[in-house]
């Protein structure tokens, strides 16, 4: 049976590394695939062997559909009748928009992929809303949700220690899409208070933000509107530039512990690379990476749930706003440690959180996504 993969993979936003991960993935046990997406002017330079294989696909009239995007474009491709159809339910917040919920009640729809418990858990509180709220009980499409989580490529990212660290430094380290403000959910701007009003020039420790450009903000206006200037916290390198794979791979290496400040996440694929390149995280427990973050491979922080009020896509739901306190407490915990020369409880969470990853690969989704299937 073909595969039709619809999607996109020439950005570095997650729906992309979504699709483009887990098409070439599944192309190791199935080759029967299409990948069904906007072709950009030179995307023959921006593509590996499979997909290239995968997009020169001849169209058949039976396939199965897969849909790695939000719920309100699944009718373009139902439109076309595919054999079967799946979608992907990614959400960041504690109850999923009410509007799609009659999208993923479609009986056209024949699996709803969740990456993560607390997407599912949004789409439980989402039905419970909608009865409330319309009277209407569509608690019948559970039947067809199942879990299949966002991974990583273990070829790609790894631990290298070719990659030298020569300031002798602690380095912490984050990956992240920043549109800037307080109320970004990435929340970068707490991890840049934390981190500047905690530690000092006599401190042997740095702060490495990459910004994602898929979202791109002004650096220099939002640091300014924290009150902050580049030059005068020279411990804090933060720039915002498109990494190949080979170069963000370095630059996990090159780090020390992984923080991730973000108020809610569907998964938190940043978080899960860095793992497989042995960095423990620090990291809020709201969100998808509360399934495989622990107290065994990183540092859990709180903070407080808050409405959102500011975004139209995600009005009504809860963020977690981070523990300022908590999370310096944290980072100055680690900190001390390593600079008294004890490494033990570092090297054991490294250690985790490698082995964490191995049960998180874009391998293990395939596979599983391909059982369902073809079941």
């Amino acid at each position: 049976m073909r595969l039709e993969i619809f999607g996109e993979i020439f950005s570095s936003s997650g729906y992309s590394q979504h699709t483009r991960f887990l098409a070439n993935a599944l192309f190791q046990f199935h080759d029967d695939i299409n990948l069904n997406i906007p072709l950009p002017q030179g995307w023959e330079t921006m593509v590996n062997d499979k997909e290239m294989s995968m997009i020169n696909k001849p169209p058949v009239k039976d396939y199965t559909a897969i849909f790695i995007g939000q719920p309100q474009a699944w009718r373009f491709v139902l439109s076309n009748k595919p054999t079967k159809f799946g979608g992907y339910i990614i959400f960041e917040g504690d109850s999923i928009p009410l509007s799609w919920i009659e999208y993923m009640a479609d009986k056209r729809v024949d699996w709803l992929f969740v990456p993560s418990n607390h997407v599912k858990q949004a789409l439980i509180n989402a039905i419970e809303a909608y009865k409330t709220q319309y009277k209407a009980d569509y608690s019948y499409i559970l039947d067809k949700v199942y879990q299949i989580p966002h991974g990583v490529d273990d070829t790609i990212y790894k631990p290298n220690k070719e990659v030298l660290k020569d300031d002798g430094r602690l380095h912490f380290i984050c990956s992240k899409g920043w549109r800037g403000g307080w109320n970004d959910r990435s929340g970068i701007a707490y991890l840049l208070k934390a981190f500047i009003e905690e530690f000092h020039e006599s401190d042997f420790v740095s702060l490495y933000v990459h910004i994602n450009p898929a979202y791109p903000c002004n650096l220099v206006e939002e640091l300014q509107k924290l009150g902050l200037r580049q030059e005068d916290v020279p411990e804090v390198k933060l720039e915002m530039r498109y990494l190949t794979y080979k170069e963000l791979n370095e630059f996990y290496n090159q780090g020390d512990v992984y923080v991730s400040t973000s108020m809610a996440e569907a998964f938190n694929i940043p978080l899960i690379e860095a793992m497989a390149c042995g960095k423990p995280c620090i990291s809020t427990f709201y969100g998808g990476m509360s399934d495989f973050v622990t107290e065994q491979n990183g540092w859990l922080i709180g903070g407080e749930l808050i409405p959102v009020t500011w975004d139209l896509q995600y009005e009504g739901t809860q963020w977690l706003k981070p523990d300022i306190q908590q999370l310096q407490k944290v980072m100055r915990n680690i900190y001390e440690k390593w600079k008294q020369g004890d490494t033990s409880e570092l090297s054991a969470k490294s250690a985790n959180a490698l082995a964490t990853s191995k049960e998180y690969t874009w391998e293990l989704s395939a596979r599983k996504l391909l059982e369902i299937i073809q079941k």
